[in-house]
């Protein structure tokens, strides 16, 4: 749906049911059951990206939009202007960011550790950053920040070169980190 900031002239845009969505200066990239689309802002033009299944988009860098896909679990770039793709990362890794340069994805869950895991996504090197049982990934200057399933879902961070803290142990997390600035905002 798109409306005015009056909510007068409204009009949809989208049937299927959206499942994520990312946007990226006058693009709007969004997943549905069918596959990745991109939607340009001002015309309005919509152009399937991908269509080998449902698709999930993880994050923007570089000028590329970076998915995991249903029929291979792969994380994939697709460019923003080609739409062409390429597999990042096979896995069967539950959540991913990715850095702001998209050379790197964060990893986490999906194996019986839960591990966060630095994938080098040009090379193919990954390395351990904790073995915590980590889920709700944000990456947060040079820290991710997560839910440490391993600790009553109490929120840590981890530096991006290793090093774990305990950020707060008063109440465990139940739901999504957020960062605006320097504040941390969860549930």
């Amino acid at each position: 749906m798109r409306a005015d900031s009056r909510c007068g002239s409204k009009r949809v845009l989208q049937e299927d049911s959206i499942t994520s969505t990312e946007f990226e200066g006058d693009m709007l990239f969004y997943t549905t059951a069918n596959g990745l689309f991109k939607m340009d802002r001002n015309t309005l033009e919509i152009t399937q990206m991908y269509a080998k299944g449902e698709a999930h988009i993880m994050g923007c860098a570089a000028g590329r939009v970076f998915a995991v896909t249903s029929d291979d679990n792969a994380l994939r770039a697709f460019d923003m202007q080609t739409n062409a793709a390429e597999v990042m990362v096979f896995s069967q890794y539950d959540e991913y960011i990715i850095s702001q340069d998209g050379k790197t994805a964060y990893c986490a869950g999906g194996s019986e550790t839960g591990s966060i895991r630095a994938c080098n996504m040009e090379t193919g090197y990954s390395d351990t950053l904790t073995d915590d049982f980590a889920s709700n990934l944000l990456l947060n200057g040079e820290y991710i920040y997560y839910t440490n399933k391993s600790d009553n879902n109490f929120l840590y961070r981890v530096k991006l070169g290793g090093g774990t803290e305990l950020v707060s142990a008063t109440v465990p997390l139940s739901g999504s980190l957020t960062a605006i600035g320097e504040w941390l905002y969860y549930v």
